[in-house]
């Protein structure tokens, strides 16, 4: 098919000359797209069709806004090959005045609200990446040093003080109390935004402002522990100012609108801002501290209110950390006891993995084996509860093999001492029992141990063929690295 692209209309059709018919079926498609959009900016589903009517007619400039605007309403979303990098490839042509009109969001202020309280290697960064990117940055101080406010304030947020009572909640809204804003962004000092989601933020909250459905919006949160990058979205950060919402609970984990609103009227969506917490990575200073600190408060918690399942849950994290292992694991006991009560508690099978975990420290293994196939249970595509489940039964095999070569040695020192009534098999000490221990090690990826043990067995017993079959496989193995290691270099 040979198209030229000429001039646009403003329906959002694009003036083309073809010669065949899948032009025409792209341009009703783009036709289609333009109308649902027009009675709603957030029809995922329409910015994805849009974008493929567009990339289809060549337009890969234009597609790429498309694609974009969906991944920000469905940040789960991923395309197989990315427009942005079929675009870099090609070319990138000048975005229609009609698709610029579809893409406008109206001006709506939005603040960033910044909880400090200890921490402070990391906030200078924060808040000069979203200068540009909000309207005002209130830093709530609630013990951090006083050389890093000042710098905050030179970078030009306000910083409010709070006297810290080991309620999140609390020190949130008097930060909330400050702000003047439409909207807000809540964030914790020791948390970034990726750099290419802190310039979208005004985009998502012009999108939603004037819905007649009212809207509490989640972001995508990365938790860097160690080599570990733990995502999810379960956490309400940013909504709008003028509806008396507030912070509550004492880990400032519940959103509360006052008497006069509704709940009906209000919805939770997913937007596409990821937000790096770095508080419990290896790599900051004070990691234990915050953990003890943290524990502290939970432990707090727990006690006021033993029925809080996320507080058991976020207490036996913490303790996990901590490597204080019978500990969490009584805490991650006491979730699985009140589970029950709170059948949508969505954190369920990430409490089990951590559970497993803190049992396969202990070397527990069938135990660990156990919770992570009862989180599969209730959660069968959960990616951790599968790869620790992996990890477990490796680790019980491993264990089983080191078990299984003592056995063989066991077998093979006994056989010249047994002087019992039944029957055994002679050749147990002649040949069996020196291949069951070079399996082992076979097994385990011991291979020179493997390789002398078969090769000192096919010396003992020269007439059977098993041992050669294995020392020729193994350096046929080891010829096949060697090889791979030239081929590298």
């Amino acid at each position: 098919m040979t198209m030229n692209v000429d001039k646009k209309d403003e329906s959002g059709d694009f003036n083309t000359r073809s010669d065949g018919p899948d032009h025409d079926e792209l341009r009703g498609n783009q036709r289609i797209a333009v109308q649902l959009l027009l009675q709603s900016k957030l029809n995922v589903q329409a910015w994805k069709h849009l974008g493929v009517s567009l990339e289809g007619l060549g337009l890969l400039g234009s597609a790429y806004k498309a694609y974009c605007r969906a991944s920000l309403l469905d940040p789960h979303w991923k395309l197989e090959q990315s427009a942005e990098m079929r675009a870099q490839t090609k070319w990138q042509e000048a975005i229609p005045k009609w698709l610029n009109d579809l893409l406008a969001v109206p001006p709506v202020s939005v603040a960033a609200c910044i909880l400090a309280r200890g921490e402070g290697d990391l906030l200078a960064e924060m808040v000069q990446q979203l200068m540009a990117s909000v309207d005002e940055v209130i830093v709530v101080d609630a013990g951090c040093p006083n050389d890093i406010m000042r710098h905050v304030v030179q970078l030009g947020a306000q910083v409010v003080e709070v006297n810290w009572k080991d309620d999140l909640s609390a020190a949130r809204n008097v930060g909330l109390s400050h702000l003047t804003s439409d909207w807000v962004l809540f964030l914790d000092a020791d948390e970034t935004v990726s750099q290419e989601d802190v310039e979208v933020i005004r985009e998502v909250v012009g999108l939603f402002h004037d819905e007649a459905q009212k809207s509490f919006l989640r972001i995508i949160r990365l938790n860097h522990i160690g080599d570990e990058l733990i995502t999810h979205d379960r956490e309400i950060r940013l909504f709008p100012t003028a509806y008396g919402i507030h912070w509550g609970g004492r880990l400032g984990e519940q959103i509360q609108l006052p008497p006069d609103e509704n709940p009906t009227d209000w919805t939770e969506a997913v937007v596409r801002i990821r937000v790096h917490q770095h508080r419990y990575d290896t790599k900051q200073k004070g990691r234990q501290q915050r953990l003890e600190e943290d524990v502290q408060l939970l432990r707090q918690v727990v006690g006021e209110h033993p029925e809080d399942i996320g507080a058991w849950s976020a207490l036996g994290q913490a303790l996990f950390r901590l490597q204080a292992y019978e500990e969490a694991i009584e805490c991650f006991d006491t979730v699985e006891m009140l589970a029950p009560q709170y059948p949508e508690y969505a954190p369920l099978s990430e409490a089990r993995v951590t559970l497993a975990r803190a049992l396969m420290a202990q070397e527990r293994w069938l135990e660990a084996i156990g919770v992570l196939e009862r989180s599969l249970q209730n959660d069968p595509n959960h990616p951790s509860s599968h790869f620790y489940l992996g990890q477990a039964k490796m680790q019980l095999a491993l264990h089983l093999l080191t078990e299984a070569r003592e056995s063989f040695a066991n077998s093979q020192t006994l056989v010249n001492e047994y002087q019992g009534n039944s029957a055994y098999d002679v050749n147990i000490g002649k040949w069996k029992a020196a291949c069951g221990i070079a399996d082992t090690h076979k097994y385990q990826g011991h291979m020179i141990q493997a390789y002398e043990g078969y090769l000192k067995a096919q010396q003992e017993n020269p007439d059977l063929n098993v041992f050669q079959k294995q020392t020729l496989l193994l350096e046929l193995q080891a010829k096949e690295i060697v090889s791979m290691l030239r081929n590298r270099t």
